[in-house]
């Protein structure tokens, strides 16, 4: 156990006096918890502003390790996988994904989930993926998990936790910040740099269509 100095980040004008920025520190928050859940497979699953601290230096310390959970391998590219597959409509590719993230048993048949994904996110998508609100995602993609024979693992709802957590303590500093744009970064390295096999097909799959850059 350590004592760590520091100001909780629900207490805006006290950052701020520090010369600190509220923004920046939930922007580094999601890249830590980003590489929490996709790189190390272990995350803190409660990052509210008591569990964040802005300390004077300008670093975020987490606090309070009770609730953290694992996210399992396979699934941690298959997440990545599933954002290329949003990105691109490819509604057949994201069906499939729910085999790798444990949504579906491998004997369900995944071609009526097809038209309920085009039908949300044809919808969704008028705006570019990175203006989209992640609750609206997620709030939509839950109807959709409703309608069929999907298990959600724990571990999924916990990564639902931690971000809608982050994406709250965001829109209080700036009501239009955008969770899923500030992950775009992140999600572009992995792609252009990690040499697993999955993630190199994802990263063709992003930038060609039919052949075509």
């Amino acid at each position: 156990m350590d004592w760590v100095e520091g100001v909780k980040l629900s207490e805006q004008e006290a950052i701020e006096r520090q010369g600190l920025k509220v923004l920046d520190l939930v922007n580094t928050g999601i890249q830590c918890s980003l590489r929490q859940l996709l790189e190390y497979g272990y995350f803190h699953a409660d990052p509210h502003p008591g569990n964040l601290l802005a300390t004077p230096d300008g670093k975020l310390a987490f606090l309070d390790f009770g609730m953290m959970s694992e996210t399992p391998e396979e699934a941690r590219s298959a997440i990545i996988g599933h954002v290329v597959h949003l990105v691109n409509r490819d509604y057949e590719a994201m069906a499939r994904d729910y085999y790798a993230l444990d949504f579906l048993s491998p004997d369900v048949d995944v071609s009526p989930i097809v038209p309920a994904l085009r039908d949300f996110f044809d919808d969704a998508l008028n705006y570019t993926v990175s203006e989209l609100n992640f609750k609206t995602l997620v709030d939509g993609l839950g109807n959709v998990l409703y309608q069929f024979p999907f298990n959600v693992p724990a571990y999924y709802a916990l990564i639902l936790r931690s971000l809608t957590v982050l994406e709250g303590l965001a829109l209080n500093a700036d009501p239009n910040f955008k969770v899923l744009a500030a992950s775009y970064p992140y999600f572009a390295k992995r792609l252009l740099t990690d040499p697993n096999p999955y993630l190199r097909d994802a990263l063709i799959e992003l930038l060609f269509k039919d052949g075509k850059f």
